[in-house]
């Protein structure tokens, strides 16, 4: 089984500087995700101001990838901080005995970048289709977390983003047809433990 190689922070021409991540086996980035601003958290200035202030310059920092910011982004504070900001990680999975992304990451990160509004359209439409089937299917689910559309039996984006929030996406090692797939996080309240993974593929969730 081969080891797994000391990751170290590297530059990249196209994710820009990534760092190790928590464990050190993958690297990541930090990144502003503005096609998906419903999800990012209220509350800005109060939520930086309640950080102690190591992390406060981390988090303030997060443009600079700082490895530290690595270490703490986990943090419920820090994390919290940084979605008020719009920040969320970039995770890179990386083969075994690799130190940077593959080709395939490379061509499928570019071309989320080239058609980054499109895409988060279309992840969002979605996310709004599945949640409000899913309520049809199991609405006991959602009367239990008291969640319910507040006109019809379709949610709304900013309904959703009440009980769902972004966690990030993760460009995976898995390829289809020449291109990586991408890993999209979330946070349910309906499934605390386990969350909710979509998976993008040439831009379509």
């Amino acid at each position: 089984m081969p080891k797994t190689p000391q990751r170290h922070p590297i530059q990249h021409p196209v994710f820009g500087r990534l760092i190790p991540d928590q464990t050190g086996e993958e690297l990541l980035c930090f990144r502003q995700f503005p096609g998906l601003k419903p999800f990012w958290l209220d509350h800005s200035s109060q939520l930086l101001g309640d950080l102690e202030p190591g992390h406060r310059k981390l988090v303030k920092q997060w443009h600079d990838q700082p490895e530290g910011l690595a270490k703490i982004c986990r943090n419920f504070d820090v994390l919290a901080a940084l979605q008020s900001l719009g920040v969320f990680e970039v995770g890179i999975a990386l083969e075994p005995g690799a130190n940077k992304p593959n080709d395939c990451q490379v061509e499928t990160y570019r071309g989320f970048i080239d058609r980054e509004a499109e895409v988060c359209e279309n992840i969002c439409r979605e996310l709004v289709n599945y949640v409000s089937h899913l309520r049809k299917k199991e609405p006991a689910v959602f009367e239990a977390i008291g969640q319910s559309p507040q006109h019809n039996e379709v949610f709304s984006l900013d309904e959703i983003s009440e009980f769902v929030r972004f966690d990030g996406l993760t460009m995976t090692t898995e390829m289809v047809d020449g291109l990586a797939t991408i890993g999209i996080g979330w946070d349910v309240d309906w499934d605390i433990e386990h969350g909710l993974q979509m998976v993008l593929h040439q831009d379509q969730p």
